[in-house]
């Protein structure tokens, strides 16, 4: 059986351009000074984000769509607590720029 829709993801990622990905605490998103669904609804608004959970090698994390970098950059600013989950500290990654694993 062959999926006969585009996924919602690749559809945000054509709308969104813009994407980072956060690592979930361990205490979760309610032990955060400022809960990220309300900032953005109340900064960005309805319709200019998408939200993705995500799982990563390095745990749970969500991914945030957007469409302007100073709303993800205001977005960052707002939450200083959330790490980005970009995987460079996992035994796998590699990058011809990075230092060399000893």
């Amino acid at each position: 059986m062959s999926r006969r829709s585009t996924p919602q993801k690749v559809i945000d990622g054509q709308a969104f351009p813009l994407v980072a990905y956060f690592r979930v605490p361990e205490t979760g998103l309610s032990g955060l000074q400022i809960d990220p669904h309300t900032w953005l609804l109340k900064n960005i608004g309805l319709g200019q984000y998408a939200w993705h959970a995500a799982s990563r090698p390095t745990g749970d994390a969500f991914g945030v769509y957007f469409r302007r970098l100073s709303d993800l950059l205001g977005f960052i600013e707002a939450h200083p607590a959330l790490e980005l989950a970009d995987d460079t500290d996992t035994p796998t990654y590699t990058s011809p720029y990075g230092r060399p694993r000893p």
